[in-house]
């Protein structure tokens, strides 16, 4: 007997406000993080229960594949420059991630375009990349993409605001762990850029937003 796995999917309602953000979205989606995580935490994890660890290892190891690619070939494929910023990262973040504490499952993508929002209520989507891994960098995959934004910190202290409503967390460390999602990403799109002409045609650009950005959370 062959046996096969399925996802079961439903509509849900709401809209994304990721290309029309405002500080209340992001109090929202703290909110909703923070419950999360709760939930999380109460949760008793059933035998043979296995997600993906998303420690120093994943992020600037050999163990993930992006596209068809290693996570090596695509360390390979980096600029120079890139290279080397993304190795100080590296460098940063092995003396960073022990010393935060707070690890537990994370949904590890919950940026403004995983939320729907629908009469107050935020409802959460696309949970392929949960996994166990520290709570801040879930709050820091959520200020990435507006890390640039003049308006920043009103996002940022939004953020905070919500999340705080239901459970305590350090922000010391937030920006470098901006960094580490800048690096995840640029890995990712890397890969995907070897199988995907529009993703190759973008690559170049890439590179040089996460420069730019790396200049910006390091200059904090």
């Amino acid at each position: 007997m062959e046996t096969r796995i399925c996802s079961v999917l439903r509509w849900m309602d709401g809209r994304i406000h990721e290309s029309s953000p405002r500080p209340v979205h992001l109090r929202r989606l703290g909110e909703a993080m923070a419950g999360l995580h709760n939930q999380a935490d109460a949760w008793v994890q059933p035998p043979g229960f296995v997600r993906i660890h998303w420690d120093h290892e994943t992020f600037f190891g050999d163990g993930m594949v992006y596209g068809n690619a290693p996570a090596a070939e695509c360390w390979a494929l980096l600029p120079s420059t890139v290279h080397a910023r993304f190795r100080a990262v590296a460098a940063r973040m092995s003396d960073v991630m022990p010393r935060v504490g707070e690890v537990g499952l994370i949904h590890a993508d919950l940026h403004l375009g995983n939320a729907l929002f629908q009469r107050g209520e935020v409802r959460l989507i696309d949970f392929d990349d949960c996994g166990t891994g520290p709570r801040l960098y879930e709050l820091a995959v959520a200020l990435w993409e507006l890390r640039e934004r003049p308006d920043h910190a009103a996002f940022r202290e939004a953020l905070l605001t919500g999340y705080r409503t239901r459970r305590d967390v350090d922000p010391t460390h937030l920006d470098e762990f901006i960094a580490l999602r800048q690096v995840a990403f640029d890995l990712w799109f890397t890969g995907t850029a070897q199988v995907n002409p529009a993703f190759a045609a973008k690559l170049d650009g890439v590179h040089q937003w996460s420069l730019q950005m790396l200049d910006l959370v390091e200059a904090r």
